[in-house]
C-alpha cells in the first residue's frame, strides 16, 4: 500500500483543528473535579496553573521543528539519542498515546451507552465505535484533520453553551480566592495538567504541516483558546455547582448543561444536544489518536515474518483496533480507569511531556559536545 506523503498535507487551518479538537474534547466532561477535590472553593485557579506548565512543551516542539524540518518524533529522535535508545524511546512515547487513547474511548463509550444508545450491548457499541473510527482513520491525516475542521460549529456550540448557565452563577460561590498554600495550587496545576495531553501530538504533526513557520503560533493560538474556554467554564460551573457540589457528579459539565433554562420550545433539550456535540468532537479526537498511533508505530520500521518490507501503516491501523478493542472488553466499567486515575495522569505526563522534556536535555547536550569538540 501507499506510504503517506507527510510533506505538505495540512494547512494552517487544518494543522489549527488537528491540535485544537483534541484539547477541546479530551477532558471537557469531568476536568472541573481535579481542581474540587485537590484545592477546593477556587479549584480553577488550577487551570492558569497548568496552562503555565504545558507552555514548555510548545517551545519544545519549536526547537524540534526547527532543528528536523520534515521528521517527527519518531524519525529524529534515533539521530539524537542513537538507535537502540531511540526506538525504545518512541515505544514509550507510543505507549503513553496509546495508554490515553483507550482511557478517553472508554470515557465515550461510556458516555454514549449510558445517555445515547443505551439498549445495544455493551460490546456492540464499543465495535461501532473502533470500526466507525478506523474507517476515518484509514484514509491518513488529511481525512482526520478535515473531519476535525468540519466539527468547528460543534465546537462554537461547546463555547455558547458553557457561557449559557452563568445565568445561575453566584459570586459566593467562587470565594475566598487564593486562600489556600502556594503548594496546593501548584499540585492541583500539576493534577490538572492532563487536560493539555493531547498537545504532544504537535511533535508529530509538525511534519505534516505546509508552512513551518505557522507551527508555532497556531501551536500557541489553540493552546491560549483552550486555556480560556477551560478556565471561564471552571468559573462557570463553580459558580453554579460550588466546589463541593462539583464533586458529586461523574461528568460535572452534563449536569452543567441541564441547568441552561430558556424560553425557547428548541432549547428544551440542549443537556442532548450538548453531549451529541461532545461526542462528535470525541469521535474526530479518537481518529486523530488512532492515525498517530498506526503512523508513528509505521515509522518504527517494524517487519513481519515472511517480508523485508515494514508493515504498511493501513495494517497496523487495523491490528492496532483489534488490540485497542480487546483491551476496551477488559474494562467494561468506567469506575475502574477512574479508580486509578491517578495514575493514568502521573504516568501519562511522564510519557507524553516528560519524555519530549528529557529529548530536548539530551538534543542540547549533544550540540554542546558537538561544539566543544
Amino acid at each position: 500500500m501507499k506510504r503517506i506523503n507527510k510533506h505538505k498535507a495540512l494547512s494552517p487551518r487544518l494543522f489549527f483543528f488537528l491540535l485544537f479538537t483534541p484539547c477541546l474534547a479530551f477532558t471537557f466532561m469531568y476536568f472541573p473535579l481535579t481542581g474540587a477535590r485537590v484545592i477546593g472553593t477556587d479549584g480553577y485557579l488550577a487551570i492558569p496553573v497548568a496552562f503555565g506548565l504545558a507552555l514548555p512543551i510548545t517551545m519544545v516542539a519549536r526547537h524540534f521543528t526547527n532543528h528536523y524540518p520534515g521528521l517527527t518524533m519518531i524519525e529524529y529522535t534515533p539521530l539524537i539519542i542513537g538507535k537502540t535508545l531511540g526506538f525504545l524511546y518512541n515505544l514509550l512515547y507510543l505507549g503513553g498515546l496509546l495508554m490515553i487513547t483507550i482511557a478517553f474511548l472508554q470515557e465515550v463509550i461510556g458516555i454514549a451507552y449510558g445517555f445515547l444508545i443505551n439498549r445495544a450491548p455493551l460490546s456492540f457499541v464499543t465495535l461501532l465505535m473502533v470500526g466507525a473510527v478506523v474507517y476515518i482513520s484509514y484514509y491518513g491525516i488529511t481525512s482526520v484533520a478535515r473531519l476535525a475542521s468540519f466539527l468547528f460549529p460543534a465546537a462554537l456550540f461547546l463555547g455558547v453553551t458553557i457561557l449559557l448557565p452563568f445565568q445561575n452563577w453566584r459570586l459566593l460561590n467562587i470565594l475566598p480566592i487564593g486562600g489556600e498554600p502556594i503548594g496546593t495550587y501548584l499540585n492541583g496545576g500539576i493534577q490538572s495538567l492532563y487536560i493539555f495531553y493531547p498537545l504532544t501530538l504537535i511533535f508529530q504533526a509538525a511534519a505534516f504541516a505546509d508552512r513551518r513557520e505557522k507551527v508555532f503560533p497556531l501551536s500557541l493560538l489553540a493552546l491560549g483558546l483552550i486555556f480560556l474556554l477551560y478556565f471561564v467554564n471552571s468559573i462557570g460551573i463553580t459558580g453554579v455547582f460550588t466546589a463541593e457540589g462539583i464533586t458529586r457528579y461523574l461528568w460535572p459539565n452534563m449536569e452543567y448543561s441541564r441547568t441552561i433554562d430558556l424560553p425557547f420550545f428548541l432549547f428544551e433539550e440542549v443537556g442532548l444536544v450538548f453531549n451529541i456535540a461532545w461526542g462528535v468532537l470525541s469521535y474526530s479526537t479518537i481518529t486523530i489518536f488512532f492515525f498517530f498511533l498506526a503512523h508513528g508505530l509505521a515509522e518504527l520500521g517494524l517487519k513481519s515474518k515472511n517480508s523485508r518490507n515494514p508493515v504498511s501503516y493501513q495494517k497496523i491501523l487495523i491490528i492496532l483496533s483489534s488490540i485497542i478493542a480487546g483491551a476496551l472488553q477488559f474494562t467494561p466499567d468506567l469506575n475502574i480507569i477512574r479508580a486509578h486515575f491517578s495514575s493514568v495522569q502521573m504516568v501519562g505526563g511522564l510519557l507524553l511531556f516528560g519524555l519530549p522534556l528529557l529529548l530536548f536535555l539530551c538534543s542540547l547536550l549533544r550540540v554542546y559536545f558537538w561544539r566543544k569538540t
